[in-house]
């Protein structure tokens, strides 16, 4: 009787699962510069939030917790794979995987604050858009059980003594690429018909898509890795990539949505003076959109000149793109004067409170 036992795949020779290694620490600290680049960005958008120049919404908790827990995974996550001085691997491991759990629920959940803008506040697709989140927040908790980590003083890391079961780390992260998914669909369908309007709709297809598509290709690459099962280590290799990368597209997604008016306006003015039509002279402003993804305004409204033939119900959520070239470059009054034809229309209440 054969006693030969089964041949070690190559990503579970000791040399490859050093390189790994190696190649996980460096790809780690890289994402550790793009988040401190990222944070630095925007953090004068943050502290005009703390010093209450924006008035404060509760979304902005969703906000924050996105963005600090991004910052500590990364950090945390970094200094367990490099370290080479002992620390409290346990509670290193521990914080790196609730920080995960958290930027990757408040990012899902403020892109799902959005497409329930999108649909008008419309109670089925938020009651089903809150119990998606509520098994993702489940899904994401029953792993912290599993993962156990010990200082091994003869190689100065952090040896893993238990891990979370590839099958359950293959659901977790699945169903996160599923609501994501189910996320961008519901955007894309109901946008989708009124592409053609030239106005409102058709920037806040063009605005959101790519933030929903980047933070479902990310889950998606992670989630792939996983189900591959090349080793522990390749098991690892995308998960700061996904949050990271899922964290920067809600946090945009947000600041574009309260930033408008200001953005608006500058936009307008800067593009009449380029054309020469009211050089030197300030524009009225605009009633402004809520400045708030929770939806406060979000009441239907009609918009004309769009291609079905029926009425649209989209809110005013996101007239216009923050940092598009089509409203200050290819044509900056055509753009800007199809996007007003839509907001005419719009009954949009004015309130100090904005």
């Amino acid at each position: 009787m054969s006693t030969e036992s089964a041949p070690i795949s190559h990503w579970l020779t000791p040399e490859s699962m050093n390189e790994q290694l190696h190649v996980l620490a460096a790809f780690t600290l890289v994402l550790c510069g793009i988040t401190i680049w990222e944070f630095a960005c925007h953090l004068p958008f943050d502290l005009q939030i703390l010093a209450g120049r924006r008035k404060f919404q509760w979304p902005m908790i969703l906000y924050f917790i996105c963005r600090w827990s991004m910052v500590l995974h990364v950090f945390s996550f970094a200094i367990n794979i490099n370290t080479t001085t002992e620390i409290p691997c346990q509670g290193v491991v521990l914080l790196s995987n609730v920080t995960d759990m958290l930027g990757t629920v408040t990012s899902s959940a403020i892109l799902a604050l959005r497409s329930h803008a999108i649909w008008g506040r419309d109670r089925r697709v938020g009651g089903m858009l809150l119990a998606l989140l509520c098994v993702q927040i489940g899904s994401w908790a029953a792993t912290f059980y599993f993962t156990h980590s010990v200082w091994e003083p003869h190689g100065n890391f952090c040896r893993i003594v238990t891990s979370t079961p590839t099958s359950l780390l293959i659901a977790c992260f699945s169903f996160t690429m599923t609501l994501d998914f189910v996320i961008l669909a519901l955007a894309v369908y109901r946008l989708w018909p009124e592409r053609g309007s030239g106005g409102i709709a058709s920037l806040l297809l063009k605005d959101g898509m790519g933030s929903f598509a980047a933070a479902f290709l990310a889950n998606t690459v992670q989630t792939v890795l996983v189900a591959l099962r090349l080793s522990s280590i390749m098991n690892l290799m995308c998960v700061s990539f996904a949050l990271v990368v899922s964290s920067i597209a809600a946090t945009t997604v947000y600041r574009r949505i309260v930033r408008t008016p200001e953005r608006l306006a500058k936009r307008r003015e800067e593009s009449h003076r380029r054309a020469g039509l009211i050089p030197g002279v300030s524009l009225p402003q605009f009633a402004p959109p809520p400045s708030d993804i929770g939806l406060e305004s979000a009441t239907n409204f009609g918009l004309r000149g769009n291609t079905t033939g029926r009425t649209s119900t989209l809110p005013p959520l996101e007239e216009w793109q923050e940092g598009s070239d089509d409203l200050s470059d290819k044509r900056p009054i055509d753009d800007i004067e199809s996007a007003e034809k839509g907001l005419a229309h719009a009954k949009i209440p004015v309130r100090e409170s904005w």
